[in-house]
């Protein structure tokens, strides 16, 4: 029998990086659907602006947690403050990241490891704390935001795209494990989005092609839809839809070497 405990605290949507683009986008929507927003990313200040503008827009009310999730007691630090406050959280969004570029024997260890704790370890941590209270209460639902990056390997570009793989088999995986309790799991994987994404290491020189860029907005918009819906895997925009299905259709070493390809042109 699952726990009559819903109505005890506030509804809540728990939104890392928050402060802005996709993140800021999400919370923007689920404000705008009832959740009180929990807003999580290192910059305290810009929190502060986007709780406050949440709650001057919609009924609701805001929480700003400051922390750094590439370090790894952050995402228990932030279940502490919550758990026994006045929020639950009914809607987790797992949207901090950061990209990497270059040869991978060129970076340097620790941000490699910092980019693998933020995308991958923060992920499952923070859905490792929560998720077993959405499960008592027999509803809730996660969103990841992976990328465009999990479908295919990316030399130049290796470990961020093997953190998204990870992220995207994990959202899939659990989505099937709880699809009986009442929770959903949706992966959020956008090509690129007209946001100020940090990219470590070589810095790209192109300017991507804007008809194939989706705005934050979009995007945040495409996933918050899927979500709702109860999508396990969203994948935004006309062209990209495509990107997924290149493996099927084309053997994985030609996909690799045009992938590679592609970054080679992105540094030049």
């Amino acid at each position: 029998m699952k726990e009559n405990v819903k109505d005890k605290k506030l509804k809540g949507a728990l939104v890392t990086g928050g402060s802005r683009g996709i993140g800021y986008e999400l919370a923007k929507l689920a404000a705008a659907d009832g959740y009180n927003p929990v807003l999580v990313s290192r910059s305290e200040g810009k929190l502060k602006e986007v709780k406050e503008e949440l709650e001057s827009q919609y009924d609701v009310q805001g929480k700003v947690i400051p922390g750094d999730l590439s370090e790894t007691e952050t995402p228990r630090s932030i279940y502490e403050e919550l758990k026994n406050g006045e929020f639950r959280i009914d809607l987790l969004i797992n949207n901090a990241g950061r990209g990497q570029m270059g040869k991978f024997a060129d970076s340097k260890w620790e941000k490699d490891k910092e980019m693998m704790k933020l995308n991958m370890n923060a992920v499952v941590h923070l859905t490792k704390l929560f998720l077993p209270a959405m499960v008592r209460r027999g509803e809730g639902k996660i969103l990841n935001v992976s990328s465009l990056a999990a479908f295919q390997p990316g030399p130049l570009m290796a470990l961020y795209h093997a953190t998204k793989s990870f992220v995207q088999s994990f959202s899939e995986a659990l989505a099937e494990e709880v699809a009986k309790e009442g929770i959903t799991v949706t992966a959020l994987s956008p090509g690129p989005v007209d946001t100020d994404f940090q990219i470590e290491g070589d810095i790209p020189t192109d300017e991507t092609d804007k008809a194939y860029v989706l705005s934050a907005e979009r995007t945040a918009r495409a996933g918050y839809e899927g979500l709702k819906k109860g999508r396990r895997i969203v994948v935004p925009g006309p062209l990209t839809s495509v990107a997924p299905q290149l493996e099927r259709f084309l053997p994985r070493r030609a996909v690799t070497k045009f992938v590679k390809k592609l970054n080679e042109n992105r540094l030049d």
